[in-house]
């Protein structure tokens, strides 16, 4: 019986790796398009929005993570921390935006999705 219990571990671990594809997934669509801008957090143009505000860009489709921090530009030379989930790049500024300034936030268009397609156009 001992031998038997012995063998249920790689039964187990044998079966579950059995039964995943392996390769990447076929059929649809080639996808030849870049990640398209959905939505703006808080809106472009917003008007007091507090020092601590994360700025959320939500595209269309995951985002290349290694793309990003090449892409990004904020005009006021303040640090900031950045975020990438999936499809939304998140900025959180280190310490604090300024009260009195336009926070001007630039993306180039060397965003990429994984199959390395870019954006069509920049983003400020």
């Amino acid at each position: 019986m001992s031998h038997k219990m012995k063998l249920l571990p790689l039964i187990v671990i044998l079966l579950l790796f059995g039964c995943a594809a392996q390769g990447p997934a076929t059929g649809g669509q080639v996808d030849k398009k870049g990640p398209l801008l959905i939505s703006i957090q808080p809106e472009n143009g917003s008007l007091n929005i507090t020092t601590d505000q994360k700025i959320t860009f939500i595209f269309d489709e995951l985002l290349d993570p290694v793309s990003i921090p090449a892409s990004i530009l904020i005009e006021s030379d303040l640090d900031y921390s950045l975020k990438i989930r999936g499809r939304k790049l998140i900025i959180i500024p280190e310490k604090k935006w300024p009260t009195n300034r336009i926070v001007r936030v630039n993306l180039s268009r060397k965003i990429r999705d994984y199959q390395k397609n870019m954006m069509d156009k920049p983003i400020q």
